[in-house]
């Protein structure tokens, strides 16, 4: 017999190795697919309730190679439900999807933060302690909640999980996600990829940050349509019979040959070179000699010179009026930041109320979306215990791919950070800051 740590033996029979696994311990079995009981497919959190509206729905199996019992549920608001054990408050939790699912998150049992989240639909104690045989998919609902655990197949469970073999290829590393090309991408690809980024970043020494409780993360992704945001674009008038040749060249050597309807101005030539070479209005600059021209005047010459320009920050307060037109359901960033900002109620369908609480915080400190501004926020969490500026290389590398990430897909990607540094009263300490960019394929929405 060749025994490792207190619960999982070794058997030599013949060469060959068989486990036999004490399934009495959570944190050893937590990632493994039981022999002894089935896994449900989905979870469905039925009957309404004040306290979890946004989180009923059906949450599909999503196992992760530390916890297998982890259930997501798409849609408007994404959430996770997961099950863990603990000394004295085990249960079902949810929480937002990113930060349940990624190593040293909420559903982790290796984690200082395990056991964070929003909701208990079945209350937790120890009526849901672990026992190593399958009863917590037994769990009922309470406060108005029901919980249904479903076992039939299904299409929408254990996506690209090879569950049958889940013990041998659990540990295989993600797949790297493949780059869209920008003339292609949808919003949902860019939720995909950007998932993925924020999985792969290695968090773990922010999250070692610890005063007298650990610290927990929490973000989202949000895509704000028909932002409040002024347009890269103008409308072309109708063709007209008078028309104007107009010669453009390009520092580049090429040259577009333009005929131009009237009024002849400036924007009717941004847009039309907008048009044939996909560079919006806001990034050119229309130059005639050394003198930029600006849009409302009359292009009396034969040929000017175009140079790209990158296009406008959004600013504080178009974002901020942006963010306050949508709903922000239960456990999102925007939702606890006015919670913890205000100890407050969440002013739901009240816009004046809540634009007036968002304009308190325009003076906020905003910036381009550099790796130094990211880690000139980041230090100020860390210098919580004097370790600021210190960063390891992994995460330093995942923070350089989130920045190209968002460069490709977005114009001129910001950085807002709420608080001059951590913010605390009571006995709660935050820190708050939004990474914002206009999407290419689709400029009047914002990615945040």
């Amino acid at each position: 017999l060749l025994r490792r740590g207190l619960a999982d033996v070794l058997v030599n029979r013949g060469g060959s190795f068989t486990q036999i696994m004490d399934w009495s311990d959570w944190k050893q079995a937590a990632s493994l697919k039981p022999t002894m009981w089935k896994v449900p497919t989905s979870i469905q959190l039925t009957k309404e309730s004040d306290g979890c509206k946004s989180e009923l729905g059906t949450y599909y199996h999503a196992p992760k190679p530390f916890n297998i019992d982890i259930y997501i549920k798409d849609g408007e608001h994404p959430y996770c439900l997961y099950y863990y054990d603990h000394p004295e408050r085990p249960g079902w939790r949810t929480q937002s999807v990113v930060d349940a699912t990624k190593k040293n998150g909420s559903a982790d049992p290796n984690s200082k933060s395990l056991g964070d989240g929003s909701h208990y639909p079945a209350g937790c104690g120890l009526h849901l302690k672990w026992q190593g045989d399958g009863s917590h998919y037994n769990a009922k609902g309470v406060g108005g909640c029901a919980m249904v655990f479903c076992f039939e197949e299904d299409a929408n469970s254990r996506v690209g999980v090879d569950w049958e073999n889940w013990d041998e290829t659990k540990d295989n590393p993600q797949l790297k996600w493949n780059m869209v090309p920008g003339s292609e991408v949808k919003n949902s690809d860019i939720k995909e990829g950007l998932t993925y980024y924020m999985e792969e970043i290695d968090f773990k020494h922010i999250l070692d940050i610890e005063l007298e409780s650990a610290t927990s993360m929490n973000f989202d992704i949000t895509f704000l349509d028909d932002a409040q945001i002024p347009s890269l674009t103008i409308e072309v008038p109708t063709a007209s019979d008078i028309t104007k040749p107009l010669t453009v060249e390009m520092l580049s050597g090429d040259v577009a040959r333009l005929e131009v309807p009237s009024p002849h101005t400036v924007a009717v030539v941004k847009q039309m070179l907008a048009k044939e070479l996909n560079i919006s209005g806001a990034e050119q600059r229309i130059m005639q000699s050394e003198r930029e021209l600006s849009d409302d005047i009359t292009v009396s010459v034969e040929t000017v010179t175009l140079v790209r320009k990158a296009a406008p920050m959004i600013s504080t307060e178009d974002f901020l009026k942006s963010m306050v037109l949508i709903c922000h359901g239960e456990g999102t960033v925007f939702r606890k930041w006015h919670g913890f900002d205000t100890y407050m109620p969440f002013p739901e369908g009240d816009y004046d109320k809540l634009l007036e609480w968002a304009m308190g915080h325009q003076t906020m400190k905003h910036n381009p979306l550099t790796r130094d501004h990211v880690l000139e926020c980041f230090d100020l969490w860390l210098n919580l215990k004097k370790q600021g500026g210190t960063h390891p290389e992994s995460f330093l590398k995942g923070i350089d791919s989130l920045i190209a990430f968002f460069d490709n897909y977005c114009h001129s990607p910001s950085l807002l950070q709420v608080y001059e540094s951590p913010w605390g009263h009571d006995d709660d300490l935050e820190h708050v800051f939004f990474l914002v960019g206009r999407l290419k394929h689709a400029p009047q929405t914002l990615l945040v």
